[in-house]
């Protein structure tokens, strides 16, 4: 069977990674772009790389991420040059990972999938989708954001209530999920997406 690899997207809180867990626990394969970035950000040549872009940030041995982040997200065109720089050394690692696992059905969380243009690389794209007042709610508990920082996050990153009104998703193998209840809900619906995918395999 040829092996389908599924994309997790969706915005910053919207609860990418609650699905994630929920197939981990049913004994999917899933990678997360984000732990691989971590995985890559303290290395010499991901460092090397980080001080010729940002060299006002170069000064110690490794750049400091709460200070990256506060250049890249208030100024656009420097939060292009990071996304150029990490999207392709992180979907490097996680083309090796998806290679190297023999599973049929393979899932990537992929936070900025559209921002960095390889929403085509995947078979199909799962979009996590929640209400912004639960997504400001859910970044102020885990990341401890003003809403200011919260705000400019959520308005750096691709619009998905737009895309999903204007039918933009419409021509892309892709599955909406709505995260607009509990946890178990989510769970729940997240099982009925993994029987649709099932559905569509066999096609």
């Amino acid at each position: 069977m040829k092996k389908r690899v599924i994309a997790i997207t969706g915005g910053i809180g919207s609860g990418k990674s609650t699905v994630a867990s929920f197939l981990k626990k049913l004994g999917y394969p899933v990678y997360s772009c984000d732990a691989i970035y971590n995985e890559i950000y303290p290395s010499k040549e991901y460092q090397a790389l980080l001080k010729a872009t940002f060299p006002s940030l170069g000064a110690t041995e490794t750049v400091d991420r709460k200070a990256l982040a506060s250049l890249v997200f208030s100024n656009e065109s420097e939060l292009k040059k990071l996304n150029a720089l990490s999207h392709q050394a992180i979907m490097s690692v996680l083309d090796d990972k998806i290679a190297a696992t023999d599973s049929p059905l393979v899932f990537a969380e992929v936070p900025l999938l559209f921002e960095s243009g390889f929403e085509n690389c995947f078979d199909y794209i799962l979009v996590v989708m929640r209400s912004l007042s639960d997504r400001l709610n859910a970044i102020f508990a885990r990341d401890h954001l003003s809403m200011e920082q919260a705000m400019q996050r959520i308005e750096n990153q691709f619009d998905y209530d737009t895309a999903v009104s204007s039918g933009r998703f419409d021509s892309m193998p892709y599955f909406l999920l709505q995260n607009d209840g509990d946890i178990f809900m989510l769970e729940e619906k997240t099982k009925i997406i993994l029987q649709k995918i099932a559905t569509q395999m066999k096609q």
